[in-house]
């Protein structure tokens, strides 16, 4: 590739990491400059337990969790729904993955019983695996399943024939399970879905959002597909309906949209300012949803797996590639540290009134990441998850087994929800 041309990718991947979570005060952002003063929070210092490997898998997990739960003692949680982000099979972004009947069990009951979850939020591409994840939490006393269909690639005609389809068999759970069932008529679908942005490509039409976020023509085909997808619910769903917004899709006429909650798929970035100050751009977006008066849930927040990885969003897995300025080290404690920002922060929101009624980390294990090309430092530094597999399964699919629970499983089950 040419250089010209490779410098051009990299900026447009810059001006989306830094735009993309613009939304409500793009103009606002872009005086905020970064903060020279920035506090600097303690850093989680942790000295991982050398377990041998003649101890068994039990032994070991137990040691782990003794470990961990005395390095992340008890923290209140002013939410009300705590829940993470579960993949039973997708097929997109070069990493398949599909999930086992006897996974999901464990899973679902780590999740509630370890993790001490009461909300999930189940997508994928399979309707029938999501039905099945859906049912496995309900039977585990979760309070809130949101279902939210994942198809990238897809046209508004076959969003709405499938999204119908998955809000028919959401109908029939809700005959036993009441409004727990919470149907997701879809998220971020200026760039997940085919025929608003244009690019040919979920990541090409990523690289739109900085010039189109604010144009009413793109405006209106998104608010002309959720009106259609929500219609198409209708027709056999009368619960709980939801979109999860991207933080550049905040403008949508949530009053006049027949949604129950309003879902926001917002992750900080450095731009917004200082994390701590309750006049950051984070706490602004927020008020801005809560003047609806309908329960307020971020669904999907998250970070990857190196220092500093907090500010750069959801775009901090293109700052560990190849390419990237800086080659990112594999670091737990950064990821654990995003978590635990997070958490301040919604805490923080409640303090001022805007209570964040429910929130989905991202994610608990959604797919293997292959090596890439050029890449000689530890891939899982990419990633989200809250679960690593086995070294050795790290290039296959289907059912890997979790080799250990990151420290940021261990830094959010540490903040407990308070009634």
């Amino acid at each position: 590739m040419p250089k010209s041309q490779s410098s051009s990718k990299r900026l447009s991947r810059r001006q989306y990491i830094k735009y993309a979570g613009a939304g409500i005060a793009a103009a606002a952002i872009a005086g905020l400059g970064y903060y020279a003063t920035r506090p600097s929070p303690p850093q989680i210092q942790i000295t991982q337990t050398q377990i041998t490997s003649s101890i068994d898998e039990e032994q070991r997990e137990l040691a782990l969790r003794e470990q961990y739960s005395s390095l992340f003692p008890p923290q209140k949680l002013h939410v009300g729904i705590k829940g993470v982000c579960y993949s039973v099979g997708i097929g997109e972004l070069s990493h398949p993955y599909r999930v086992s009947d006897e996974t999901m069990r464990k899973d679902i009951e780590a999740i509630h019983d370890e993790l001490g979850c009461n909300g999930i939020r189940i997508y994928g591409e399979t309707q029938e695996r999501m039905i099945k994840c859906a049912e496995m939490a309900l039977d585990s006393n979760f309070d809130a399943v949101l279902l939210l269909p994942f198809y990238v690639e897809a046209t508004h005609q076959q969003l709405v024939r499938e999204v119908g389809k998955l809000a028919k068999a959401a109908a029939e759970l809700a005959e036993s399970w009441g409004d727990r069932i919470v149907m997701m008529i879809g998220a971020e679908l200026t760039v997940s879905s085919v025929g608003i942005y244009p690019g040919g490509s979920y990541w090409a039409r990523s690289m739109e959002i900085a010039r189109l976020q604010n144009n009413k023509e793109y405006q209106k085909k998104l608010e002309v597909l959720v009106r259609d997808l929500i219609d198409a619910s209708r027709v056999s769903f009368s619960g709980k309906l939801c979109y999860g917004a991207g933080p550049w899709e905040w403008w949508l006429p949530w009053n006049e949209l027949d949604l129950h909650i309003l879902g926001d798929q917002h992750y900080w970035y450095r731009e917004y300012g200082n994390w701590e100050d309750p006049e950051n751009v984070y706490f602004r977006h927020i008020k801005h949803y809560k003047r609806y008066h309908k329960p307020y849930f971020n669904t999907e927040f998250g970070s990857s797996c190196f220092q500093g990885a907090f500010d750069w969003g959801a775009g901090a897995w293109m700052e560990a590639v190849p390419g990237a300025n800086v080659c990112r080290a594999y670091d737990e404690d950064g990821q654990a540290e995003s978590v635990r920002r997070y958490m301040e922060m919604f805490n923080k929101a409640h303090e001022m009134g805007l209570t964040v009624d429910g929130c989905f980390l991202f994610r608990y294990f959604g797919g293997l990441h292959p090596p890439l090309e050029g890449w000689k430092g530890e891939p899982y530094c990419r990633s989200e998850d809250m679960a690593i597999v086995v070294p050795e399964y790290s290039t296959t699919l289907g059912n890997p087994p979790i080799d250990h629970w990151r420290k940021a499983f261990y830094m959010y089950k540490s903040y407990q929800r308070v009634s």
